[in-house]
């Protein structure tokens, strides 16, 4: 609610905001979110020509618009405290053997659905060239699996296997496979699980990583930002790479 009062944040009261480093309170606090907004308005608030920032009428303009954006801010408090926990909630742990039957989940999850299209029946995941995501995972040399917890809820997993699949390479470099469940993603979550990933194989010793991508996935741009390049094509896809060593 606006009450009309000004309120003054000194300098030495500021605090920056720098991705996961937030108060303690979260971002549902009153006076950090003032000045956060502040900080914003400090950049975009029309300066008169010839003026300056430091003229008495500008923070008192700045603290008008602010307290309205702070009201603002407030009421959409689940927002940052979902930005949040974008940052400091989110748990990167391998996948525990009584959870791997979540790997079916995130494989239909992973299918790649062109805008307009039908998702498919639920039970493709049991297509033969699909289980070779899952069958018996975690019982050979190559298997890797992190999640990303968040509260105790598994919302992401990466998993990588040597095995013929569509991004399959030679039989001494790992496929990946990854996806998130749809609230969870934009968030930079699957940025972090891949890295973790690609660090992991790269302490065990394999030389490059491999995965297939539809070349309408939005995807391709992060597998891009972590390392991938594209080293094949075919009608619908991309086989990337990722060297490691």
């Amino acid at each position: 609610m606006n009450t009309g009062k000004s309120v003054s944040i000194s300098r030495e009261e500021m605090v920056l905001p720098v991705p996961g480093r937030f108060p303690k309170e979260g971002l549902g606090d009153p006076l950090w979110a003032h000045d956060l907004v502040r900080k914003v308005y400090s950049v975009i608030l029309f300066v008169p020509r010839g003026g300056q920032r430091g003229d008495a009428s500008f923070p008192d303009r700045a603290d008008r618009r602010i307290s309205d954006c702070g009201a603002l801010i407030q009421r959409h408090g689940r927002i940052l405290r979902g930005i949040h926990m974008k940052y400091s909630d989110c748990l990167i742990r391998s996948l525990r053997q009584e959870e791997a039957e979540l790997l079916k989940d995130f494989l239909y999850e992973a299918i790649f659905i062109p805008e307009g299209a039908e998702p498919p029946p639920r039970d493709i995941v049991e297509k033969p060239e699909l289980r070779v995501y899952t069958d018996g995972f975690g019982s050979r040399q190559g298997d890797n699996c992190l999640v990303s917890d968040i509260g105790g809820q598994v919302v992401g997993a990466v998993w990588t296997r040597i095995m013929n699949d569509y991004g399959h390479i030679d039989d001494e470099t790992p496929s990946f496979a990854i996806s998130l469940y749809g609230p969870y993603r934009g968030r930079g979550i699957g940025t972090r699980l891949m890295r973790e990933m690609l660090a992991l194989l790269k302490e065990q010793g394999y030389r490059q990583a491999s995965l297939a991508v539809q070349k309408e996935n939005h995807a391709v741009k992060m597998y891009e930002n972590v390392g991938f390049r594209t080293v094949a094509r075919n009608g619908e896809e991309y086989i990337m790479v990722c060297r490691l060593q």
